[in-house]
């Protein structure tokens, strides 16, 4: 099978003849084994290679629309669809309104499923031709609701996803920037002359700053749009009858216009016109005195009504106006936790489809209904022999699986609201099951009781959400054979609902006898040899051990995967594989159950989760994994230069115990000095954590050093590239030259299949005599190669200890049955232990390895955590399970300058305390009841709630809640602040171990400090619940919340989107062409890797971020700053659409979108943009975050480049203040500011200012560079110059006329005076 880049460059080869081709990765689906020369049978025709051109070369071609003037010009390419024209229509505000189309090509309709490709005859310069198609009632209802929606978007915001960005931006911002790179080459420097660039109050840097208000971070309220109609909706005398829909009716519409007329419309399938029907007598007979047929209903009502005519211009000129990410659809819908409620209208068309749709009304659409399983595993099954194949394949999956969330979502909701009967009414309500829309749902409870031994409900709430992470894991190896269910965990209103994709047939047979692979209940094991032998494949991948069990009639299995982990072959012949949540070894850290202590490894605190089911992230593996093989790489370089040095020395006499002493010698820095280590120096002088024999990770090994590589952003221990170079003999000579750190050497496999070490000349453990002996030693081959034998014998001394399942390779595999309630392992006690060893290991290399390199990080500013989303992804990216944040607080609690980290630790677990305590309010409560609750709970936690119930915000009655259902009362009865608050500080020290020792939540939030806004922004978000948009006094006093502001409860929505396997690895090679230098093909590689993402995902998805992101910094590197601009700012509407308008990476693109506007000579757009970026924030964390010393340096730069320095010095001051706590008073970074503020200073006229910030400077210079730097003369000359204008003007100010111009040499002292 050949490689990515074959398949995407193989259409520039001329050869057409038979080749040969390297199989790199893996066993290829012939059964050809890694590396092994391979025949390739097909030849490559001169047709075929033009056929590939034709797919991914772009296609210029005219859009002529009908009834519109002019064609429009696109550019499309082959692969793509030609679907995808309806949405070059729905953005073109004179066609947006047409819906039933069609598109020819030289009198040829063409199939919307297919791609441009499969067109005939298709070339550059073509006209696409748009027909009015004739309409069926599907169409027509279609119609209807597309123009309902499009006159109601211009009218009233909505309540989900919105833009900022759209109310900053111009929609001439290219035009603009072309007149400012004109004018800085003429010489003319920008000015400020907007107010609108000048910062609003809310946002000045300020320390004491206590509160932020909320009405900026929606966007602002405009004054919608006039209405375009009165009424519209269907007739009462739908449907039509017998005579009438064989002329052709469809349904009839009522229209009442602005001017006061009611009218009649009929849909036909030619289109619109009016009747002759009113309200009491039915005549069907066209109109003849007024309007004439039309396609489109808008066409047909701008006939009859001039206000019509006249306002829907104005909505196609608002349309017109914003940009195309704006409106264009989500994959995912995002919902803000903070709303303008949006206004309700009159509209009988939504209320009929409202009404009218499938909940509970299945009967109705039977045959229509989506057999979610089949489509997903259908398109799985699509063939993936070449990228255009690959990327068909995706699409499909992509599409499949977005439509399968938004209707789990939409069933999700409809059975927590009680519109879907249950499948088993009469069984205990946590059993209930529920099937809608071919969609399996069910809550995640112990019904059966089988974790009632490890954790019971919360158990089985934890193996719901591992389950989708190890579908996740499957569906990231893509086995050809292998399937996994649509999955989705959806919480709404307090509960938990797990949707899934049905596997056909399970509903008709016995659960206990449809399993092929794996255990049920612990009583009967199954072992399918076809399953069986799928799994050794993913067991492989993922690094699972086969491991020996006892079946139910008591003989041993081989079961390559946990028996925990089920198969069930469908009635459609397929695999299937559910219950993946075992795919990761346990955390025996937490394992309460467990004979051994946990105190231990948690800290000196005991902790309880509740449960038995703490499994590790396959990120950590990942790493322990790397972390282990360089101890082996290390241990056969040792034993290897023994080897090498004891055969020299027996020939020279030379002694080999030099490389010990040197070793010895190394210096250790241990995790304390590294918390009292100065940063001043740390971009200089890279710190390594090294550990002691005893807290080594791979037994005794003698080994003491662990490399902690803190310039890497990788979340494990230092990459294989960083360590040794393993590389494959085709890229043997560039991977000996690639290594920068412990480089040892690299292993290659010879011609019998052994393996050698390759030394490499940078071996760092290698002193200088060492290397004279070594190079001594190669000049004769029988000193320099080691015999087959001792190689093997050097392989098996190295593995002693590491915990490989081989004796003479490295292969690291983990039981992770070890803990499992539901089998018998029947390995031998030697073998459990050495697993268990091995786990342990595992355990405490998060603990000894992984949290202090996540300090280091912090430390670095490599990990800034901004709020309890962006610390979650940091965490997890290194493999950290969250449960790990009472360890992680103690240990930045040790450093001022990590303050922000443990802020945000803290409040974190205060979130995820409060909102276990909310949700089970919640789940007990009425949807009637469901304000009342919320408000109860936020009022006791921001406000002040002395005694139980629900008290308005307004005055000071107290309104008990009364419960339909005595059955979901809750015991405890409702939330009081000191309830609250004593709930919050025992779970946290009994789940995290930490104790937060603050009397009151207010209390602890000046004591910390952390920023209540920032957690009822998370609160909020966690719980699905929306806000009303309005000012909120969180002081601790009164009740700050009414029942009134709680507007709307929505879904919160887990599972994890297809990976887009092809567009990704395009992108990975882009990376790599820039590594070379080689920008213009890297350029070329990111626009078809975007290519793809829009092709498979859609324009407006998160995936296409990173390569718009790319695409800037390589467009600016080319100076090309127009190009670099619109890139940018196309990535950070897609953020701010995907993510929300307040998610940190959207505070990211912010910053990167300012930075291209100063690029582009837009200084005032881009302090608009800082000015959200730093407003955004504060709303996240407040002031002092390092972050914030990088958006308030972008500020004081952008005004003193325009003139505005007391502006300027202002933002600078707090850089300053920043800086100095989190880089230090001597830190390179804070000299460079500390230069630009006495700039500032100087122009403002502060001389006095500016000099000190100077002499500081130039201390910083001196003591870092010394006194000869180029850098510190530069800051010397600056200060004598600083200096030397001082002293003039100190004179000037003091001084008569005279002596003015005796100084100046001007007869005119004001003139000289202004000047100076």
């Amino acid at each position: 099978m050949a490689t990515l880049e074959e398949d995407i460059q193989h259409h520039n080869s001329t050869d057409s003849g038979e080749g040969e081709e390297i199989v790199e990765n893996g066993i290829d689906k012939d059964g050809n084994i890694e590396g092994e020369v391979v025949e390739n049978n097909h030849k490559e025709t001169e047709e075929e290679i033009a056929e590939d051109e034709h797919i991914f070369k772009p296609i210029h071609l005219k859009l002529a629309i009908q009834g519109v003037s002019g064609p429009t010009e696109i550019t499309v390419y082959g692969q793509d669809l030609i679907e995808g024209l309806r949405q070059v229509l729905m953005e073109n505000p004179l066609a947006c309104f047409r819906t039933c189309i069609g598109f020819w090509h030289h009198g040829t309709r063409l199939d919307e499923v297919q791609d441009f490709s499969s067109i005939q005859g298709l070339k550059d310069g073509d006209t696409i031709r748009v027909s009015e198609d004739p309409y069926s009632l599907r169409e027509a209802q279609i119609h209807v609701r597309r123009l309902e929606e499009l006159l109601d978007s211009g009218l009233e915001m909505g309540t989900q996803s919105l833009s900022y960005l759209a109310h900053i931006l111009p929609t001439d911002i290219d035009e603009l920037a072309t007149q400012a790179m004109v004018g800085e080459q003429q010489g003319n420097k920008p000015t400020i002359i907007e107010e609108q660039a000048i910062e609003p109050d809310y946002i000045n840097p300020d320390p004491s700053r206590s509160s932020v208000p909320l009405s900026p971070l929606l966007p602002p309220r405009t004054s919608p749009l006039p209405s375009c109609i009165h009424t519209i909706h269907y007739s009462g005398w739908n449907p039509p009858p017998g005579p009438q829909r064989l002329k052709g009716d469809l349904l009839y519409l009522d229209v009442t216009t602005l001017e006061g007329f009611s009218y009649c419309i009929t849909a036909s399938p030619q289109g619109f016109y009016l009747n002759c029907s009113d309200k009491e007598h039915f005549d069907p007979t066209a109109h003849q005195d007024l309007g004439t047929r039309s396609h489109t209903l808008a066409g047909l009502l701008s006939q009859i009504s001039p206000s019509f005519k006249k306002n829907i211009a104005l909505h196609r000129k608002e349309l017109q106006r914003r940009h195309s990410f704006e409106f264009i659809p989500t994959p995912f819908q995002v919902h803000c936790w903070l709303i303008n409620p949006s206004r309700h209208s009159y509209n009988l068309v939504r209320a009929h489809d409202s009404l009218q749709g499938r909940l509970g009304h299945e009967e109705h659409t039977l045959g229509q209904l989506r057999d979610w399983n089949a489509e997903l595993a259908g398109s799985r099954d699509l063939p993936r022999e070449t990228v255009y194949n690959r990327m068909v394949r995706e699409r499909a999956i992509y599409k499949v699986y977005t439509d399968f969330i938004e209707a789990a979502t939409q069933g999700a909701q409809a059975v927590l609201d009680g519109n879907i009967p249950a499948l088993n009414p009469t069984d205990d309500e946590k059993n209930f099951l529920f099937i809608w829309n071919n969609i399996f749902f069910s809550y995640p409870y112990d019904g059966r009781e089988l974790y009632k031994n490890v954790g019971g409900d919360r158990a089985a709430y934890i193996t719901a959400a591992k389950d989708i992470h190890g579908i996740a894991a499957i569906e990231e190896l893509d086995v050809e054979g292998l399937h996994t269910l649509a999955t989705a965990l959806v919480d709404y209103r307090g509960h938990r609902v797990v949707a899934q994709s049905i596997v056909p047939g399970i509903l008709q047979r016995d659960q206990e006898n449809i399993l092929e692979y794996g255990t049920l209940d612990g009583k009967k094991l199954s072992k399918n040899e076809k399953f069986a032998g799928l799994m050794r494949g993913v067991g492989q991948e993922l690094n699972v051990k086969i491991e020996q069990v006892y079946d139910h009639e008591g003989r041993v299995q081989e079961m390559p995967s946990s028996v925990e982990c089920k198969g069930i072959i469908g009635t459609d012949g397929r695999n299937y594989l559910i219950d993946l949540y075992r795919i990761t070894p346990p955390d025996l850290n937490f394992d309460q159950y467990s004979e051994q202590d946990t105190s231990e490894k948690v800290g000196e605190k005991r902790v309880d989760i509740g449960h038995k089911m703490a499994m590790h992230r396959r990120e950590i593996v990942e790493s322990f994994i790397q972390y282990k093989y360089s101890t082996f790489i290390q241990k056969i370089s040792k034993l290897t230069l023994e080897e090498q040095n004891k055969e020299v020395s027996e020939k020279k006499g030379l002694d080999s115990d030099l490389k010990d002493e040197e070793h010895k010698s190394q210096p250790e820095v241990a995790l304390e000095q590294i918390l009292e280590k100065d940063l001043s120096d740390i971009d200089k002088n890279p710190v390594l954590l090294l550990a002691t024999k005893d807290d080594s990770f791979g037994g005794d090994t003698g080994e003491k050093e662990i490399g902690v590589d803190i310039k890497s952003e990788t979340a494990g221990p230092m990459k294989n590239e960083e360590i040794i170079s393993i590389v494959s003999p085709s890229n043997f000579e560039e991977g000996l030259e690639c290594t920068n750190q412990l480089e040892v050497g690299v292993i290659l496999p010879d011609d019998n299949g052994s393996v050698k070490l390759v030394l490499s000349e940078k071996n760092l453990n290698l002193t200088t005599d060492e290397k004279e002996r070594t190079e001594d030693s190669t000049e004769s081959e029988e000193t320099n190669k080691l015999g087959q034998k001792k190689v093997m014998e050097i392989l098996c001394n190295s593995l002693e200890g590491l915990g490989s399942i081989s004796e003479s390779d490295f292969d690291l595999r983990f039981n992770m049955d070890l803990t499992s309630h539901l089998c018998k392992l029947a390995g031998s006690s030697e073998v459990l232990e050495k697993d268990k060893k091995l786990c342990e290991e595992l355990s405490e290399f998060i603990i000894h390895y992984s949290l202090p390199r996540f300090f280091i990080d912090c430390l670095q500013l490599q990990a800034m955590p901004v709020d309890s989303v962006s610390l979650t992804r940091l965490l997890h990216f290194r493999g950290i399970n969250m449960r790990y944040l009472g360890r992680i607080t103690e240990l930045v609690s040790k450093r001022e300058d990590l303050s922000h980290v443990k802020t945000i630790c803290i409040s974190d677990m205060i979130i995820r305390v409060a909102k276990r305590h909310i949700r089970r309010e919640m789940g007990e409560a009425h949807l009637s009841e469901m304000p009342g609750v919320i408000v109860n709970a936020f009022n006791s936690l921001f406000g002040c709630v002395e005694t139980p119930g629900v008290e308005e915000a307004t005055g000071g009655k107290k309104k008990k809640s009364k419960k339909k259902n005595q059955r979901l009362k809750q015991e405890n009865g409702t939330f009081t602040t000191q309830s609250m608050w004593t709930g919050i500080q025992s779970e946290m020290e009994t789940y995290f171990g930490y104790k937060l020792d603050y009397r009151s939540f207010h209390s602890a939030s000046e004591g910390v400090p952390f920023s209540k806004l920032s957690i009822l922004r998370s609160l909020c978000m966690k719980l699905g619940v929306q806000l009303l948009a309005r000012e909120y006094h969180l002081e601790g006093k009164g009740l700050p919340f009414a029942e009134s502001d709680v507007i709307n409860l929505h879904p919160v929505v887990k599972h994890f989107p297809p990976t887009l396997h092809l567009p990704q690895e395009i992108h990975k090679m882009a990376s790599s062409r820039f590594g070379l230098g080689l920008v213009k093909e890297c350029i070329e590689l990111c626009l078809e890797a975007l290519n793809h993402y829009q092709n498979i995902a859609g324009p407006n998805n998160i995936e296409t971020v990173g390569c718009y992101k790319d695409l800037a910094n390589l467009y600016l590197v080319t100076k090309d700053v127009l190009n670099s601009l619109n890139f940018q700012q196309k990535g950070t509407f897609i953020l701010e659409r995907n993510l929300g308008m307040d998610d940190p990476r959207t505070l990211t693109g912010l910053i990167g979108l300012a930075t291209s506007c100063c690029n582009a000579g837009l200084s005032q757009l881009a302090l608009k943009v800082l000015f959200r970026a730093r407003y955004l924030l504060l709303v996240l964390f407040g002031e002092k975050h390092p972050q914030m010393a990088t958006i308030d340096l972008n500020i004081g730069y952008t005004y003193h480049s325009v003139g505005e320095n007391k502006r300027a010095v202002k933002y600078l001051e707090n850089v300053i203040r920043l800086q100095d706590i989190f880089y230090g008073s001597q830190h390179v970074q804070t000299g460079m500011t500390r230069h630009l503020l006495s700039k500032a200073y100087s122009l403002a006229g502060e001389y006095r200012q500016a000099i000190q910030q100077e002499k500081q400077a130039y201390n910083t210079f001196k003591e870092k560079y010394g006194e000869d730097s180029e850098k510190t003369k530069v800051i010397s000359a600056g200060l004598s110059d600083l200096t030397q204008k001082a002293v003039l003007f100190e004179k000037l100010q003091h001084a008569t006329r005279k002596e003015i111009y005796d100084i100046t040499g001007s007869s005119n002292g004001d003139t000289a005076s202004k000047q100076n």
